[in-house]
Order: structure tokens, then sequence, then C-alpha cells
């Protein structure tokens, strides 16, 4: 007889405690001759879906359920419980509370109250749960009568639906503790009448997988590789459990055993066999024509579409053109009234409307959707996809399933979008509208480095193996595949999986992520549900915090799932791009009384000369799709792109797809594809013809296979495929599914034969067909990227101030793209600025948050300083213009809770507050030093005023008064104090309350210290860089600067001056191997991350923030989680050449004339020299026949102009 496991975890729902995939938890719950599985995950019911599938499939019956958190009164922490769906309404109620408990957070964990389990109790099986219930704590404080009653308390709320759990989680041993709690539990059944049942508490499937998932807690940190706990936490069979159970207790443990299929019996009896979380249809919502602008077209939503496109083809094409047009309208109408989605394109249509009615920019729409005339017609989209040839089907047809809605890929900017959500809930209903839950996985060069650090393995040749796995693999298993040819489809990483050192590591790892384990949850980038049904019925939802730091409520299902129970996801995108095309538009509009309609620009390069100039001599940092990376610059040099299918094309075939192909072409060499690419364009004889048809497809792309529309195309008029079949094929190849291929080819083969004329010509181009696949790309987001792309090209070609502003407000944090954009902007060159745009330091007075236009000039603001938030930004916006009368008036008056005194600091060094300075003697630096000391002094001095006043001082003696406001003066010196000065002399007059005296001595500042701040701040240098006043001490002639890194620098080392601008020293994991710093370094172009490894006589020490080398790095190329090519340096070898200050290390001589010798100008003297930063060099001043030395200067141009300020005083070059 089997026995049922009422309480198992899986990694969907229990995250990095739960390692079970639920399907293989169901398939173990059959090998044991379970009749039932049940899911009880942590505070979630986020596997409901795949429980259910899975038990369909497998003959079990799903008990589906949850180990809620609940929070009792008389217990600290929160507890937990088991609840369980009897029947549909107890699903719907689970469902519910699910969801309530995250309105009710303890220990950030989401809870529920007694209440609340009161009121949606019904049809809800409840399990008394582990040792952290509330009856385990109970019974471990020893407060059993306490225990009693809460087994009442349940009894009366479930009746007979309460049962106590009997657990022993420990092999082979039990623990006091437990011991306690199972004794306890069972006195508890027996007194007052409640059933006992066993249960396992499993986390993984089978004890085989102990070991990965301790691996798994050593990955989240939860339990290190050397502390973990001994319990077998898998799905054991009856005899194991039975076994592990009586462990250290003297019970006959089969009648508890037996009790769990009591439950299910009970489950049944409820009607937990009729419950079904899944939907077949959709929960399409209805579109309501109210207050829109298709309120006048018809009545039914087919009609409606039906007559506004044909009103917009009339009303924008010739009269030529009306016949193919409403052809292919109703071509198209045809498929999306049969597959009932006019509903869908109506709301779509409604929702890019009501954003462009209020003067948003919307993108013109990426993805499949820019392939339908019906989305261009109804204003979705911007693209005409007959003008470029884009196919309906590739986007919908007769083959989709029916259940699955088409891909509108809108982008928006991020403040839009909330406003569009807000929008939509109030059109549809708050309980209809909510925003799409996602669960992130392990990645399998992760799991990879994990295994090769527990398991001692070559560090180095894991990297290199990790190196080796392409960005979209998932798998081991993945690696190991084989293609139609028998060829491995990833011949680069066959060496490593035939590494003996390797075994063991990839062993696990392909154990490991075959169980696709969810490492935390997250929230959709775009997508957004509108349902016809309120939400909950269909879906237990959650909170989660948006990138801006909103808490907002998300569904506990992904995407996949919610397709299962008909929800409708509509992908509402974040696109900074757009958000910057939306602000230089409105600025063009403020400053130019021109309304710039990008949509409406032509795009030909007759009218537009200026804007393809920029891709023609690779002037295109800041575009769309071409920054950032110079190669793609280069690339587009090389291509001279004359329109915008050209600039679609360009940016498809500048794709790691292939760029990774390499073979040897008809025309000569071997190198990548997009290498002959760009051969062919320059040399078309290059181009060898397959057959005519053939060609005039690929006839654009060079005779390469670049769009997934060339395949459908290739298969309707080479092999007399549908375009529907065309699209069946096109997923088959794209998507690598061997066993759809192989049926496929045989179809493919027999039609080209017969249309070609030719087998031989047939298999060829099946063979191009199958290679190309699998880098083709979406033609129709290809085109949307290119209009993009040349949308801000345009920007930057006619508007390059309103371009550069824009730019840089939508992407604030992201340093170095500003860096890039500051660089490029001084860098601009046109008839209206000759000599580039000058890019000013953040103005106080200005109080700007933004980057603005002033003048001809653009000046930053402060919000680019780290530290300074929106909120500050807007507390300065909106200050009293006293406030700046005078930096005494300003800093007695800010809110030091908005401005932080390090940001403050900032802005100072950064000559944000020289418009409040005035002229001084000695010029703006010290001008800026003594603003510093103003500021600690003065805002210290305020606060601490502040504090006093409302200090009751009849609360305490004369000493302990003082005590305390001494204690509290010295924290807020402390919180003032410069943090690059040591302790200064800090005057406390406590004798006067009235009279606090705090005296900062102030320092002069050089201009690498300013310099130094703006990367610490701003993460770039805003004016000046560095690095050229060293320029002179290496040979340039063997110097790779950092810009011009490509792909094929990949693994090879370059010689590169660089500044160290970051560093980081850790410690290896485990304590094996060598210390290693991280590093953020830059040249004279740019900036990269990187590392560096102490061992030997290379000591950590040694090298430091400031410091500049000429070093050796390897290059190595890494892709982002988007798939973008970027590279970090590894420093192999290096040479320091200085810091920060002057590189060769001369001492210097100060002579004071004796006639002039004053004891201030010692003082004076000394003050500049010794509150200089540590240097290279020593000072020796000479007054008569004395001398002081110093040792440690750092000796700077500003220092050597402020001494030659103070009259009868010279500084020279020490003669050795």
């Amino acid at each position: 007889m089997s026995y049922v496991n009422l309480h198992s975890h899986s990694s969907v729902g229990s995250t990095m405690d739960g390692m079970s995939d639920v399907e293989g938890l169901v398939k173990r719950a059959v090998e044991i001759g379970a009749p039932a599985q049940a899911l009880t995950d942590h505070g979630r019911m986020s596997g409901v879906v795949r429980l259910y599938k899975a038990c369909q499939e497998y003959g079990l019956l799903p008990l589906i359920g949850t180990e809620a958190y609940v929070k009792h009164d008389d217990i600290d922490k929160q507890s937990h419980l088991v609840l369980m769906a009897g029947n549909t309404e107890g699903l719907h109620n689970l469902y519910e509370l699910s969801s309530l408990a995250f309105s009710n957070p303890v220990d950030r964990r989401p809870c529920l109250t007694h209440q609340m389990i009161e009121d949606h109790n019904a049809g809800i099986i409840c399990l008394s749960a582990c040792m952290s219930s509330e009856l385990g704590r109970f019974i471990q404080g020893g407060k059993l009568n306490a225990a009693k009653k809460l087994v009442q308390y349940y009894k009366e709320v479930f009746g007979d639906r309460y049962f106590l759990e009997l657990q022993n989680q420990n092999a082979g041993k039990i623990d006091e503790v437990q011991a306690k709690i199972a004794k306890a539990t069972l006195d508890l059944g027996s007194s007052e009448g409640v059933t006992v049942v066993a249960t396992n508490d499993s986390h993984y499937t089978c004890s085989e997988d102990k070991y990965l998932h301790e691996i798994m807690m050593a990955a989240s940190d939860k339990e290190g590789m050397l502390d973990a706990y001994a319990a077998d936490l898998s799905l054991l069979d009856r005899d194991k459990f039975k076994e592990k159970l009586e462990v250290g207790l003297t019970i006959d443990a089969d009648q508890y055993i037996d009790n769990t299929l009591k439950v299910v019996a009970m489950a049944e009896d409820m009607g937990a066999g009729d419950i079904n979380p899944l939907r077949k249809t959709m929960a399409m919502p209805k579109f309501v024509p109210k207050d829109t602008k298709f309120e006048e077209y018809g009545k039914k939503p087919d009609d409606i579409i039906r007559e506004y496109c044909h009103t917009e083809i009339e009303s924008r094409f010739p009269k030529r053109q009306w016949t193919r047009r409403k052809e292919r309208l109703e071509v198209e109408l045809e498929v999306i009234i049969e597959k009932n989605f006019c509903d869908y394109f109506l709301i779509v249509a409604d929702y890019v409307s009501f954003c462009k009615r209020r003067g948003y920019v919307v993108g013109p729409g990426r993805g499949s959707g820019a392939s339908s005339l019906v989305s261009y017609l109804l204003d979705i989209t911007e693209v005409d996809p007959q003008r470029y040839g884009l196919l309906f089907e590739r986007m919908l047809n007769h083959g989709r399933p029916d259940n699955e809605p088409p891909d509108f890929d809108i982008d928006f900017s991020p403040e839009v979008r909330e406003t569009l959500i807000g929008y939509l809930c109030h059109k549809y209903g708050d309980d209809h509208v909510i925003r799409v839950g996602t669960f992130n996985t392990l990645q399998l060069k992760g799991i990879i480095r994990e295994l090769g650090r527990n398991l001692g393995a070559d560090l180095g040749l894991v990297n290199a193996f990790c190196k080796s796995i392409p960005f979209e693999v998932k798998s081991i298993a993945e690696l190991k595949e084989v293609d139609y040819t028998g060829n491995y489809t990833y011949p680069n990483v066959q060496e490593y999986l035939r590494n003996a050192e390797l075994k063991t590591v990839i062993k696990y790892a392909e154990a490991m992520s075959d169980k696709r384990v969810v490492k935390s949850e997250g929230l959709h980038a775009a997508g957004v549900i509108i349902s016809s049904d309120p939400i909950r019925k269909w879906s237990p939802t959650r909170m989660t915090r948006t990138p801006e730091g909103a808490l907002v409520q998300v569904t506990q299902f992904d995407m996949d799932d919610l397709g299962d129970i008909g929800l409708i996801k509509f992908d509402l995108l974040k696109l900074s791009a757009v958000t910057a095309i939306t602000e230089a538009c409105k600025l063009i509009k403020d400053r130019h009384n021109v309304s710039a309609e990008l949509e409406h620009i032509p795009t030909d390069i007759a009218n537009n000369r200026n804007v393809y100039r920029l891709y023609h001599e690779g002037r295109t940092r800041g575009v769309f799709q071409l920054t950032g990376n110079p190669s793609i610059r280069q690339f587009f040099v090389n291509m001279a792109p004359v329109n915008i299918s050209e600039i679609a094309t360009g940016i498809s075939v500048y794709r790691p797809g292939l760029m990774d192909y390499e073979t040897k072409w008809p025309g000569g060499g071997t190198h990548n594809a997009m290498q002959e690419f760009l051969k062919r364009r320059k040399d078309p004889s290059r181009i060898v013809s397959v057959h005519p048809t053939v060609d005039k497809i690929l006839k654009e792309t060079q005779g390469i296979v670049v769009f997934q529309e060339q395949i459908m195309q290739m298969a309707v008029e080479c092999a007399g495929y549908t375009l529907t079949d065309a699209d069946r094929l096109r997923i088959a190849v794209g998507k690598k599914k061997e066993d759809k291929i192989q049926e496929e080819k045989p179809i493919f083969i027999a039609g080209a034969t017969k249309n070609l004329g030719s087998k031989k010509l047939a298999n060829k181009l099946w063979e191009e067909i199958v290679t190309f696949a699998r880098y083709g790309f979406n033609k129709s987001h290809a085109v949307s990227y290119g209009l993009i792309s040349y949308h801000t090209a345009w920007l930057k070609a006619n508007y390059p101030q309103e371009f550069y502003v824009s730019s840089i407000n939508a992407d604030v944090h992201k340093r170095e793209k500003i860096a890039e954009l500051i660089e490029d902007a001084r860098e601009y060159k046109s008839r209206a600025f000759p000599k580039g745009i000058e890019v000013l330091p953040p103005d106080i007075t200005s109080r700007e948050f933004r980057t603005t236009i002033e003048d001809r000039s653009i000046r930053l603001g402060v919000g680019i300083v780290k530290g300074i938030s929106e909120k500050a930004g807007e507390y300065l916006r909106h200050c009293d213009d006293s406030m700046f009368a005078s930096p005494e008036a300003f800093f007695t008056n800010v809110h030091w809770q908005e401005f932080k005194s390090a940001s403050i600091q900032s802005l100072i060094k950064m000559g944000s507050f020289d418009a409040l300075i005035g002229k001084t003697k000695r010029g703006v630096l010290h001008g800026r030093a003594q603003l510093l000391a103003l500021m600690l002094k003065v805002g210290a001095s305020t606060l601490i005023r502040e504090y006093l006043k409302a200090l009751d001082k009849s609360d305490f003696d004369g000493d302990s008064l003082y005590e305390k406001v001494g204690n509290f003066i010295e924290y807020k010196i402390a919180f003032f104090q410069n943090r690059d000065q040591e302790k200064e002399t800090n005057q406390v007059n406590l004798k006067k309350w009235e009279d606090i005296k705090l005296e900062f001595t102030s320092r002069v500042l050089t201009t690498r210290e300013i310099l130094y701040e703006e990367q610490v701040q701003l993460g770039f240098y805003l004016s000046g860089n560095p690095m050229v006043e060293f320029s002179h001490l290496y040979d340039s002639s063997t110097i790779t600067n950092l810009e011009d890194v490509e792909v094929s620098h990949d693994g090879s080392v370059i010689t590169c001056p660089i500044v160290i601008n970051e560093m980081k020293v850790r410690s290896p994991k485990k304590g094996k191997g060598n210390r290693y710093g991280l590093l953020r370094v830059m040249d004279s172009s740019r900036q990269v991350e990187g590392s560096i490894s102490f061992w030997g006589d290379r000591n950590e020490k040694d090298i430091g923030i400031g410091d500049v080398l000429v070093a050796d790095l390897k290059i190595d190329f890494i892709q982002t989680l988007e798939g973008a090519e970027t590279f970090r340096v590894r420093v192999n070898d290096y040479r320091k050449v200085g810091n920060l200050s002057d590189p060769t290390e001369r001492n210097y001589s100060i002579r004071v004339d004796v006639t002039d010798v004053t004891v201030n100008k010692i003082f004076e003297l000394s003050d500049v020299i010794s509150n200089t930063p540590k240097g290279l060099s020593d000072v020796t001043i000479v007054c008569d026949s004395i001398e002081t030395e110093m040792k440690s200067v750092l000796v700077t141009p500003s220092l050597n102009v402020i001494l030659n300020e103070l009259p009868n005083v010279e500084m020279n070059v020490k003669d050795e």
C-alpha cells in the first residue's frame, strides 16, 4: 500500500529552497505508487498550472495547496500553515488568501491573519505544518496550553478538514526539538480528536539530488557546502519514509502514513477531482468604443475595424493603390476575425491613440506586429508593411492556435507607461488589469562556476568552458545536441565536454540545469494582463517592486502559465530612445516653434543627406542601435546605407549569429558572414547566382539569408508552400526542432525540385535555409529598429542640442553612455557649432535636476551626481530665491535630509556653486576650498542650533546636558566632515548655549582632485582627462586604445595606459586561491570593468585608486543579459608610471624671501602644502638658513598657481 506526500516544495514556488521541478515531482510520485501529489510552496501558488498539467498527463489527482505564512498575536515571528484546495471554491479561496497575504507582510514575508483564514476557509483542507508552524513554536517554547487552544481554534474553523502533521526530517537521528514536537503532536491528536498524518516535507525529488540541493543553497548563501545539513529532504518511497519517521520515536508509523490516504479521500469527496485551473477560451476583454476615435464606426468589433481601415486607405494613399491595399486588408481581416482577435487589435489601437492624443511619442512598433497593414491603418504601428515587403503571416495566420494572440511590442517612455497602465485600470477595472510576474532561473554558466568552486576544479579551465557556451544555451543537454546532418550544433564546446577534469562538474551541471532552478521572482519588463474576469479568479497575485522602486501587484503565474489559463498579455515596453525622442520633440517645439512629427519626415537620402552623412562618417554615437560599440559604427561606414531598408539590414547583419558563422565562400576567402556581406556590397561579382527566384528574394541582403521572412518567401516561391505552412517551417528550423525539421525536409525537397527543376538545387537550398535559419532576424522588427535609428540620427543632424540633452536625460544613470554623449557633443562639428558644443557642469543656481540647453551650450543637471534624487531635485526647483543670495543663505536654509553633505561637497568641487563664490584673489580653486569649509561650519552649526532649540534642558543636570550636547555635536561634525580630511580642529564652546563655535580648517583643492571627484560622482571626467598628462611616458605606437577593441581581440593581450578609477579587493570563496581586485579602469577613450590577481611579489597595496599604469590587458568578450557584446579586461602585467600627481617624482625647493617673513606666511605655506593629498614628491621650505622638509607631497599645477600668487615665494625643482 502506498501513501501520498501532502507537503512538498518546488523550485518555482519555494525559490532557492525547494529544488524539485513540478513535473519531476509528479513523475516521482508515480514511481512510488502514489495516487495523488500535493504542492505546498512557501507563501506562493506559482506552480499550480504546472502541477495540474503534469498530474493530468500521468493520471494523478492534483492536490493544490500552499504552505502559508501566518502571524499569531502571541508569537513574535511568522509561522507556517498548510492549506489545500478540496474543491473549486476552495481553489478560489486559496487564490484570494495567497493574494491577501501580500497586504500583510511580516519579516518581509506575505502573512495571513486568523481573520483572513476564517473569512475564506470554505472548501479548504488545513494541515498544521512543520516545526516552524504556530503549533511547533508553541511546543518548542513549552506553551502546551497555548498549543492546545490553537488546535481547538483550527478545529472550530475547519472541523474535520483540520489535520495535524507528524514529521521527522533528520536522516538516521532525531534531535530533541523534533522529538518534543512529534510526541506533543501525537498527544494533542489523541486528546482533541484530530487525525494525525505523516508528511515528508520534500524539497527535492530523489536522494541523489541532495548534493545539488546543497550546491543551490551555497549559491544562494543560505547554507555553505561545509555546513550542509544532514536531512534527506527527498520524496521517499513508503518503506524509507516509514524507517525515517520511526527513528527515535517508539511508534508504529504505518497508521499515520495510511492517514494520508484519508486526506486524499476527503478531497475527492469534496470535489477535488473537478478542479480545473485551466481555461480553454481566452478571457478577452470586450472593447468599448465610447470616448475613442472608433466611436463613429460600426457596432461590432469586426465592422469597426473594416470601416475604419477602408476610410484610412482612401485618405492616406493615392487612388491607384486602393485596390491592392484593400485586397491585403481583406486577407488580414479574414484571419483576424476567424481567430476572434478584433477586440485585441482595437484595445491596442485605443491605448496607443490615448498616448498620441496627449502628445507622447510612441515607438513605431517592434516585432511581428509591424508586418500587419491593419495595425498600420489603426495607427498601432508606423511601418507600412507593403512598402517594406513584410509578411502578415509572420504575425498571424490560419495555423496559429486560437488561444495565442499576436505580439504587439509597442515602445513607450517609462513615465508614460505608468500613465498608460492607469488608463487601462480606469477603463477596464483595477481588478481586471495586472502586471505579469516572471521567474529568474539559475543560468548554466553560473551553475558551472559554482560547481567548479565547490568541487575544487581548475577555475581557469572552468572559465574557459563557460566562455565557450553561447548566450542562448540553457542546459548541458543543448550543448550535446546534433543537427540533422549528425554534426554537433555547438562544435566549439565539445573539447570541454570530453575533458576528464571537468567530468564531475559537467555531470552535476547537467542534472541541475535540467531542473531549471528558479533563483528569484521578477517582474516582466513589458507584460500587462487585461482580463474579462477579475484576475484573482484565475491567478493568485503577489507584490513586488518596479525598477523605479514602486510597489505593484503582479501575477504569481508567469506568462506561459497565464496563456494556459486564457489570460491575455499586452506588451507595453519601455525604451529610453522613445523617452529621448519625446523630450527632443518637445524642446524643438518650445525653442523653435517647429512640430517635429517624426513619422512624417522624409527618409530618402536626397532630402536628408546630412542625416545619412552621420552613418557614412561614423558619427553615430548616441544614435539608436549604433552607440557604445565603435565596430558597429565602422560597419555602417563601410556599408554606407542610403535608406531605411538598408539601415534595417545593417542592424540585422551586425549580430552575433552572422558574425559567428565562419566558412569558406565561393568568391574566395574564409571569414564570417558579416564580412562577406560587406565584401559583396562593395563587389557584387562575389554574389553567386542560385536561381532567379532565389536571387530576387535575397537581392537586398547580397545573396545571404538574413531575414526569417526570406526563408518563408523561399518556401512559398520555390517549394510551393502556403504562407501559413511557410511560417510553420520558419518556427521548426528557427527553434531547431529536429523532429519537425525532418518532417519538413521531404515536403520542401519535393516542392522545390518540382518548381526549380533540380533536386540538387532543392537540396542546396534546403541546406542554406537550415544553416541560416538560426541566425535569421525578424524583418518587421529590424525595420522598426531602423526607423527609430533614423529618427534619432535625424534629431542629431538637425537639432543637436536637443538631441544631446534629451539623450542624457533619458539615461541619466548610465554613466558610460553619458560620458560618451558628452565627449561626442564636444566633438560635434557643424556650421552652427564649428568648435563643438560646450558642456557646462551642473549649476546649483539654475535649480535644474535635468540637463538643459543654455544659449549655445549644454548645462548638465544636478541629477547626474550620485546621491541626488529626483525628490531632491524637486525640492531644489521650489526653493525660494533668497536661498541663492549667498553661500551662507543656502547652507543655513537647505534641508540636509534632502541634500546629503557628501553630494553638496561633490557639487562644490565640480564648480556647481561657482556662481555663489564671486572672485577671489587665489582663483576658483581656492574659492571652492573656502566654500567647503563654510558649508561644514554653517551646516553643522545650523543643525546643532536646531537640536538645542528642541532639547528640553529641564530633563538633564548640567554635566549630563553638556555630555549629551557634546556627543551630538561630535556626531554632526563627523557627519559634515570632509571625507578626505583627517580630524580637523573643531572648537566647541558649551559655556553659552547661544554661542556655538565650530572652526573647520580649509585646504586647497587641486585640479586632479576635482577630476577624481567628477569620476567618483559622475562615473566619468567632465572637465578634463588626467591620462593626457602621462602620454609622454609610453610609446604611443605600441598602444591600443580601449575604444578600438573589437570582437577579433577576444582572448588576445593589448598594451594600454590606464588609470584605476575603482578597486575593490576580494578574497577567494572558501579561502582557496589568491586575493584579487575588481577594477574599473579607463584610458583616454573609454572606461571598462576588469580584474587583477595578487600573488608572489604583486601586492594589493602596491596599486590603488588614481594610479596610472601601462598595462598588458587580456581582452575577454562577454554577452550582456540582453545579448549585446561587451568586454572586460584582466591585468596580466603592468608598469606603474605615477598617480594623479607629477609622474616624474621630482623634488622641489620653496624659497621664501627673508625680508618678507611673517608667522602668518609660514603658516600659510604649511597649510597649503600639508593639506594637499599625498603624492610622490618631497618639498623643502627654505627661509634664510632654516630648512623644513615635507615628505610625500602631491605637486600639481594648481599648487604651483597658488604658491606663485603668494608674494616673494618661489618654487623650483631641487638640484640633485
